[in-house]
């Protein structure tokens, strides 16, 4: 596992935060909004609590499906402490964060998510994305009410549609994810999908498959290197299932 995060070359400051927990396989990572540092405040409060409660869910979880439950849970929580916080320093009004958080339990790799950060897997060189963006333009185009070129050239708001902090009720999007040896799992801000395709992402995680640290540094690089308009953060897991042969 390796977690990196960049101010980018536009931007003075960073409120992407990331941070793994090693030993539990645990992955958890954020791009905050809001002035007067109130998104740095609200990603670190998201990477905090996940980190720092998931695994007891983890551990209390049965399957994939309870742990799925307790993770929308948790980030309600989270949602609350932000909210409540914005309602008492009004100065702070726009505080909010996108999350992705992976935990593997069993077999899966659950993943729950809110905003438009997202969570890849690189199977075998081929990339899947396992997040859907919460944008309002974005979710036009699934339902069937735009076509992706009248998106594309679109001006109406494409502002986001589930964060942490933006409403009084989140609705966190989880799913469970088979996970097969050397798989290799993505976690990453706007910053970098914003500036690399699919295609170079997928090119860079097939070179790099067995070196998740140098992975993570290749993908920031290139994401500066294309302008490196915003914060950019990333998490790169690779799988190593040990089988055990019966006797």
């Amino acid at each position: 596992m390796a977690a990196l995060t960049d101010k980018g070359r536009k931007r003075s400051n960073n409120e992407d935060t990331v941070d793994v927990d090693m030993a539990r396989g645990l992955a958890v990572l954020a791009d905050g909004m809001g002035a007067h540092a109130a998104g740095e405040v609200a990603s670190e409060w998201a990477v905090r609590y996940f980190i720092g409660e998931v695994p007891r869910l983890m551990a209390q979880a049965s399957d994939a499906a309870s742990l799925s439950a307790a993770l929308r849970a948790l980030a309600q929580r989270i949602n609350d402490r932000i909210v409540a916080h914005t309602q008492q320093h009004p100065d702070t009004k726009g505080m909010g964060s996108t999350v992705v958080v992976a935990a593997p339990l069993g077999g899966d790799m659950v993943i729950g998510h809110l905003g438009d950060s997202r969570a890849y897997l690189c199977r075998d060189g081929v990339l899947q994305r396992l997040t859907s963006d919460h944008k309002w333009l974005d979710e036009q185009v699934a339902m069937g009410v735009l076509t992706p070129e009248q998106a594309s050239a679109s001006k109406q708001t494409n502002a986001l549609t589930r964060a942490l902090g933006i409403e009084e009720e989140v609705d966190m999007v989880v799913r469970a994810v088979p996970v097969q040896d050397r798989d290799l799992f993505l976690l990453c801000t706007d910053g970098l999908t914003d500036m690399l395709s699919d295609a170079a992402i997928e090119r860079v995680l097939t070179h790099g498959a067995g070196y998740p640290a140098s992975t993570a540094q290749r993908l920031i690089d290139l994401a500066n290197q294309m302008g490196g308009k915003d914060n950019i953060g990333v998490v790169v897991m690779r799988a190593s299932l040990v089988l055990s042969t019966p006797t």
